[in-house]
């Protein structure tokens, strides 16, 4: 049970700074008037996402971040992860996405 809880304890960590970063983003472009409203489905799509990739890697994480570091990384990724979610919204503009990718992969096996 107590491994239980500090791993429920954990996620809600890692979701939490992941929300307020995803949430600063998007009051970020309210400002800036590049959205005129707080798209909060998006915010807490992107934040849960991203927190259960963070999670995934946060036994391997933990031992090589210091906690305020893990923090940060924590809070970037919201930043991050709402900015792809908000760019890559469909599957046309996410396939194009991974052609670049495959296209980058391509030159840089040709560099070699």
């Amino acid at each position: 049970m107590d491994i239980l809880l500090k791993n429920v304890f954990l996620f809600f960590f890692i979701y939490f700074f992941c929300f307020l970063g995803a949430f600063t983003k998007d009051l970020l472009d309210v400002f800036l008037n590049k959205t005129s409203d707080i798209l909060i489905v998006k915010i807490l799509l992107s934040a849960f996402f991203i927190s259960i990739i963070i999670y995934g890697f946060s036994e391997w994480t933990l031992i090589r971040l210091p906690h305020r570091a893990f923090t940060a990384l924590c809070y970037t990724s919201g930043l991050v992860s709402f900015e792809l979610l908000a760019k890559y919204n469909s599957t046309e503009e996410f396939a194009e996405l991974i052609k670049k990718h495959e296209k980058l992969r391509d030159f840089c096996r040709r560099l070699k």
